[in-house]
């Protein structure tokens, strides 16, 4: 059981998490099988395990801290809230596909150059934000798929599309995110999501979706 509240330090609350252990010496409370918050501790044994409450001080960005605030109290997991900032500036767009399942697409401002797998800018901040997600919940994966607008170079349109989602799944693996959560593949220009007679839907083609899921749902 987890709940926040006002804890003297500051303008940083803290989260309580309830739980059972083996020892006081090896406390570890795992949030959905992964995620461990072994820091401040109040207890006592009970028999051959121990009660406790683990109180840790909450110093993620507020966005993050927010959403996994959400699922751990047992709602569900809201991508519109963690990058609401990235949505207003009209880098990325996300969907709600069904419960706790998302896709965040790129968008204009961070649409792949022709021909070209190198990440943009404003998508970085995006990568940084699902990362700290996944790294604190564990039990998130993601799917990441590239793909070309039908312009680019026909003989090299899977080899390009392979290369964008190995540029955001290396990117999210280089930011601590267990590869064992991770997926890429491309699907060169067959799923176009705009149209490719236009210079802006051709941009909007150009671009990578990153799928995540809740690996056990909400609770």
């Amino acid at each position: 059981m987890a709940d926040e509240r006002n804890s003297g330090l500051g303008n940083h609350p803290i989260v309580v998490i309830a739980g059972l252990v083996a020892s006081i010496s090896s406390i570890f409370v795992f949030l959905t099988g992964k995620t461990s918050l072994p820091e401040v501790f109040s207890g006592k044994e009970n028999g051959t395990q121990t009660s406790t409450n683990i109180v840790s001080p909450s110093t993620r960005p507020a966005p993050i801290d927010d959403a996994i605030s959400s699922y751990t109290t047992g709602q569900k997991l809201d991508l519109n809230q963690l990058l609401a900032d990235n949505i207003a500036a009209g880098t990325i767009r996300v969907d709600n596909i069904k419960g706790d399942e998302w896709v965040v697409v790129t968008g204009l401002r961070t649409a792949f150059d022709v021909n070209s797998a190198k990440i943009k800018p404003d998508f970085y901040n995006v990568m940084d934000k699902i990362a700290s997600m996944v790294n604190e919940y564990g039990a998130v994966r993601l799917a990441i798929r590239g793909h070309t607008d039908s312009k680019e170079n026909p003989t090299q349109s899977q080899d390009l599309s392979d290369r964008r989602a190995a540029a955001v799944e290396a990117y999210l693996w280089s930011k601590s995110v267990s590869r064992d959560r991770l997926s890429s593949a491309g699907y060169g220009m067959a799923l176009p999501i705009a149209s490719n007679e236009t210079d802006d839907g051709r941009r909007y083609n150009r671009r990578v979706d990153i799928h995540i899921a809740s690996a056990i749902g909400p609770r």
